[in-house]
């Protein structure tokens, strides 16, 4: 799996963890570290449903400006959020917070992607990463 599909999978981990813990400020910045990652690693639709959860819950968001998660990371004036959300929660941060509640946030992934789901159909199953991109997108979906 390559570095951006990585990063993305360890930023919404620690988003679900946010959102249940109810830290939704510290969880909407994951969110577009995510959502930032998702985009370089050419998942747009992970991107997407981020940009969906926070303006779900802040529909005041710098976001909402543009129609798309893309469009945004386009504008000179997001690049400051960006940079901050970047800076709030470097790769390395995120890596040692992952390991530090590794059980918890475990548990917050078994209660999203559970065991009984039906097996994805054949169409799933030839793209590269497609275990990493129905990860992604279970927690895009348990977050929205």
């Amino acid at each position: 799996m390559d570095r951006n599909r990585r990063t993305t999978l360890l930023y919404l981990k620690l988003a679900l963890l946010c959102d249940r813990r109810r830290q939704l400020p510290s969880r909407d910045r994951l969110l577009v570290c995510a959502a930032d990652a998702a985009l370089n690693a050419g998942w747009p639709q992970v991107a997407e449903g981020c940009r969906a959860i926070i303006l779900r819950s802040n529909r005041h968001h710098l976001l909402r400006r543009w129609p798309t998660f893309r469009d945004a990371v386009l504008s000179a004036e997001f690049r400051p959020l960006l940079e901050r959300c970047r800076r709030f929660c470097p790769v390395e941060r995120a890596e040692f917070l992952l390991q530090r509640h590794h059980e918890e946030v475990e548990r917050a992934l078994r209660s999203v992607t559970s065991a009984d789901a039906p097996p994805p159909a054949e169409a799933d199953r030839t793209g590269p990463d497609t275990p990493a991109l129905r990860q992604a997108m279970a927690v895009v979906s348990a977050l929205s």
